[in-house]
């Protein structure tokens, strides 16, 4: 069986689609993993083009930045939508993660059994991406984020203005994380002005007040 029968025939596939995100959390206008998903290729290929358009390197450094941000939820294929609160509390959050990772690592070897150049991509999509891609698809994973925060408080939802807020400044210690790994590695002819945008990405100017 060829990796798209096998797709077809199997309509676990269609999870990512049907898991809904922000579990728990009051939303108006319901988020699929698969959305949010796509928002994350989105904003990955446009940063990629920001970053390294001129570079000689452009098409691969693409090739894999995308490739990482389509798989970067694969997980959640196997364990459904979990909250970033839980995944990174101070109590146990680097043990859930750990266990995470190797349950899906698990179930992705009972998938798929590397018969076929795709099936190998998806069984490698976790482990062999540079830390600058790795970098990059978070970034744009929080832009996804914040992007649908925006959306939900043009609908009136103002429930999760924290959360926004938070995502905001995870945004700016995101780009400020690549930036210095790009400026550590010494790389030429990447363009880090969208990153230094990104760096005072929503930063809040205090009110003066008059008398």
């Amino acid at each position: 069986m060829n990796i798209f029968e096998l797709i077809f025939s199997d309509r676990d596939f269609d999870a990512l689609n049907q898991t809904t995100r922000w579990n728990g959390k009051r939303v108006i206008q319901k988020e699929s993993v698969g959305e949010h998903t796509n928002m994350v290729v989105f904003f990955t290929r446009l940063l990629v083009e920001e970053l390294y358009n001129g570079n000689s390197q452009h098409s691969s450094k693409c090739l894999e930045a995308v490739t990482l941000a389509i798989f970067h939820d694969f997980g959640e294929f196997f364990t459904g939508d979990i909250l970033h609160t839980v995944k990174y509390n101070q109590f146990n959050g680097s043990k859930i993660r750990d266990l995470l990772d190797d349950f899906v690592s698990k179930q992705v070897q009972i998938k798929f059994d590397k018969r076929t150049k795709s099936e190998s991509l998806i069984l490698d999509c976790f482990d062999r991406y540079s830390e600058e891609s790795h970098l990059i698809v978070k970034i744009s994973d929080w832009l996804s984020m914040s992007f649908f925060l925006e959306r939900e408080k043009s609908l009136g939802n103002s429930n999760l203005l924290d959360v926004n807020e938070y995502c905001e400044s995870k945004i700016r210690s995101s780009s400020l994380a690549l930036k210095e790994y790009l400026l550590s590695k010494k790389l030429t002819k990447v363009n880090t002005n969208i990153l230094d945008i990104l760096q005072k990405w929503n930063i809040k100017t205090p009110s003066i007040e008059t008398t």
